[in-house]
């Protein structure tokens, strides 16, 4: 019985020293969490902030070039309406020279 009571007895401390350890261990983690949630919140923000901003951009140059593009088909819209009066032009300034 004697020795019944001796291993109990060294369960229960050993049964405790867990309990601490594991308490210890629980509050360590929650050290950890509140020392990692800002930097993970300030590092999301940051990124939501850089995507904000490539996004931004993407759409700024996109219209940039849809610009651009738009100014070229005008561009040669124009061109290829005045081709029919550059031969003509090219008539007249010929005979122009061939006078003089």
């Amino acid at each position: 019985m004697a020795q019944q009571k001796e291993e109990t007895s060294r369960v229960k401390v050993a049964l405790r020293q867990e309990e601490t350890d594991l308490e210890n261990h629980g509050h360590q983690w929650e050290e950890d969490k509140s020392h990692l949630l800002p930097k993970h919140m300030d590092a999301m923000s940051k990124m939501k902030e850089a995507l904000a901003k490539a996004q931004k951009d993407l759409k700024e140059h996109s219209q940039q070039r849809e610009e651009e593009k738009s100014h070229l088909l005008v561009e040669d819209m124009e061109a290829t309406y005045r081709m029919p009066e550059a031969p003509a032009k090219a008539h007249e300034t010929l005979d122009h020279e061939r006078r003089q």
